[in-house]
């Protein structure tokens, strides 16, 4: 693992020289010549784990550097060295930089070093709780994908493949936190688990119940709110979801930040792409009626959708045994059992509970025992599995 880095700022160049001198052997250090050269070097390089600044500097001081230091690089622990050693000071960077420790001037190496060390373990332990954080985050999000697969799998496998239509468009639009606009996609259809069954195959019945069906279906997305709003950091991706009818023309009327309501309209493209596509139509013709609806969609999102690369282009199916197939394979086809019930739509990328539950279908005898899958992006069928076909 390599060294963390430290960033030493001070407009005394003789102390730089000095201090780079006395502990090189000890840390990964780096200097500055004062704030605006100490965020020059930020601007180029965010890899330093502790900011050292010191307080009285011409035209910058520390306290305003340590501010802006901040803002580029938050993930850095702070420390504060200075001859001006008053509580005020001291209180004015504690609040507004959030220092770690606060030094005196002359500091000799020793208490440096111990305020250097206490600052790269705090860095780790805030780098350990925060991957902690991501894990426990994204397994969440996993567990509740996993959850509509089992309830509903049509509602699954449409979000998976939405999902990649999002993930191509948001890196084309080069969008930041691309990870709350795939997850909108991901969890788009999480609403559906309200849903009672009857209601998903409401093609027959009588026209009122055929109508109160149709409405249910229509809050779905509401009821994805409700569920995801409670999650922190989920809020914008809630939002999004709730508003995945957004149409165009709508943006205006609606009170919504911008990158919510561009969200938003990113998936109401992709679902009525992803609708459209699997009932049949080729690509072109698809696109044709998406472009006829008037207001819909924007002209922009419109170009980029036509251009993503669609889920069976350059991929290689076959038919392999269950206990063959692997997490993250494609399903290239519908699955049903042999009495009809649905398990997997065509499109469903596998997960470990979509295989689990594959795996025990199978050895019930209820499904057939080879599958036709393909791989993803990440995952090429090699010889031995083209040889079990």
């Amino acid at each position: 693992m390599k060294p963390e880095r430290i960033l030493f700022v001070d407009d005394d160049p003789a102390l730089l020289s000095s201090t780079s001198r006395s502990l090189r052997k000890l840390y990964e250090l780096e200097t500055a010549c004062g704030g605006q050269e100490a965020l020059k070097i930020l601007e180029q390089d965010k890899n330093f784990a502790v900011i050292v600044s010191d307080f009285q500097m011409p035209g910058m001081n520390g306290i305003e550097f340590l501010q802006k230091a901040r803002k580029s690089l938050p993930e850095a622990v702070r420390s504060m060295l200075t001859g001006n050693a008053d509580l005020s000071s001291a209180v004015e960077a504690v609040n507004k930089g959030q220092i770690f420790r606060f030094l005196s001037k002359p500091c000799d190496k020793e208490t440096l070093c111990s305020c250097l060390d206490a600052s790269i373990e705090q860095y780790r332990l805030r780098q350990g709780e925060r991957t902690m954080m991501e894990q426990t985050f994204r397994g969440s999000i996993e567990v509740l994908a996993d959850v509509l697969s089992l309830i509903n799998p049509a509602a699954f496998g449409q979000a998976y493949r939405v999902r990649d239509y999002v993930r191509q468009m948001v890196t084309r639009l080069n969008l930041e936190d691309a990870w709350k606009y795939e997850t909108a996609a991901l969890l788009s259809q999480i609403g559906m688990v309200s849903i009672p069954a009857d209601v998903l195959n409401h093609e027959e019945g009588d026209e009122e119940r055929i109508l109160e069906c149709e409405q249910m279906l229509k809050r779905h997305p509401r009821v994805a709110k409700e569920l995801l709003g409670k999650i922190p950091r989920l809020e914008g991706v809630a939002e999004m979801i709730a508003h995945q009818n957004l149409k165009h023309s709508e943006v205006a009327s609606i009170d919504l930040d911008h990158h919510l309501a561009l969200g938003s309209q990113i998936l109401a493209l992709a679902l009525d792409f992803d609708r459209e596509m699997s009932s049949g139509n080729c690509r072109g013709t698809v696109m044709r009626k998406l472009e006829s609806r008037k207001g819909a969609y924007a002209n922009r999102l419109l170009q980029i959708l036509g251009e993503v690369k669609l889920p069976d282009q350059d991929t290689a199916p076959a038919y392999l045994p269950v206990k063959q197939i692997k997490v993250g394979m494609i399903l290239d086809q519908d699955l049903r059992t042999h009495e009809g019930a649905m398990v997997a739509t065509k499109g469903t990328q596998i997960s470990s509970s979509t295989l689990a539950r594959l795996c025990n279908y199978a050895e019930l005898n209820t499904i057939d025992k080879k599958l036709r899958v393909r791989r993803d992006a990440t995952h090429e069928l090699d010889e031995s599995e083209r040889g079990a076909a």
